[in-house]
């Protein structure tokens, strides 16, 4: 939470069922509790996803009556009109900011990638499991993945606001290698990147998230389940290349001319 509230932006690779959306559903709510002014926008892969921890947001953490609204008062409207809460449909804006906001501009606002995102600008940015393997291993895909993400996403960013990138590894590179490298050289990175594998220390058998039901024992069995490679990649946050490919990717997006205009020869010496 202390990075979140940071100037950074921050990135965090996290194994699959390791509580991830649960955990920025409950940083949603609890953002709202402490500011009913603020704008998020939380990218998730499908629309799906997106209309169910809308209702989770909305419904569970937000809705009438709860310990929440017992705490900080209500959230939600006693008569909820159109366009007002709608946390199936993966939106919703609270009663009692300052501001005077048109409805267009939602407290929270869950959109799959492809979905059309209503009103304009955001405080607070998440992407939560942004990509798929499909998408990272297709050229075409990951670069109309990534024209999205900016485009569509990042460009909704006021200043002073944030952006949260959550997920796991499916390839390498995929959209976080690529957010992470893809950057102007003329401006510094924002990112603070924590990579959270599932086993710690292989040898002392120390793992993540040992209060829950992913003991090393069972996480050894997930590997033998998915195999090496899927292991690396979604559960340890290292993605391995494929047997033939000859240089590693981030070393490649580095090593980039980046002053070399298009169509222009390197230097040859003679």
């Amino acid at each position: 939470l202390e990075l979140l509230l940071g100037p950074e932006d921050t990135m965090v690779n996290i194994p699959p069922r390791h509580a991830k959306s649960t955990v920025v559903a409950v940083y949603c709510a609890w953002r709202i509790c402490r500011d009913r002014n603020i704008h998020i926008i939380w990218g998730s892969k499908t629309e799906q996803a997106a209309k169910k921890w809308g209702r989770e947001v909305g419904n569970r953490f937000l809705g009438r009556g709860g310990k929440l609204a017992k705490a900080f008062g209500e959230f939600r409207p006693e008569v909820a009109g159109e366009d007002v809460w709608m946390p199936l449909s993966g939106r919703f804006r609270v009663i009692g900011p300052e501001s005077e906001d048109t409805v267009s501009e939602y407290t929270l606002q869950i959109r799959g990638l492809g979905q059309q995102i209503l009103g304009s600008e955001c405080d607070v940015l998440i992407l939560d499991d942004p990509t798929d393997k499909e998408t990272a291993d297709s050229e075409v895909g990951s670069e109309r993945e990534m024209e999205t993400i900016r485009g569509d996403f990042f460009s909704r960013l006021m200043p002073g606001g944030k952006v949260f990138v959550v997920g796991q590894r499916v390839a390498e590179p995929d959209v976080f290698t690529r957010l992470l490298t893809d950057e102007d050289p003329e401006v510094p990175q924002n990112w603070v990147h924590i990579n959270m594998p599932a086993v710690i220390d292989e040898e002392k058998q120390v793992v993540l998230w040992p209060e829950s039901k992913w003991t090393y024992a069972e996480l050894r069995k997930v590997r033998g389940r998915v195999g090496r490679r899927q292991w690396f990649a979604m559960y340890q946050q290292q993605p391995e290349l494929s047997e033939d490919e000859i240089f590693n990717m981030d070393d490649v997006l580095r090593a980039r001319d980046q002053e070399r205009k298009l169509g222009e020869g390197m230097p040859i010496e003679r």
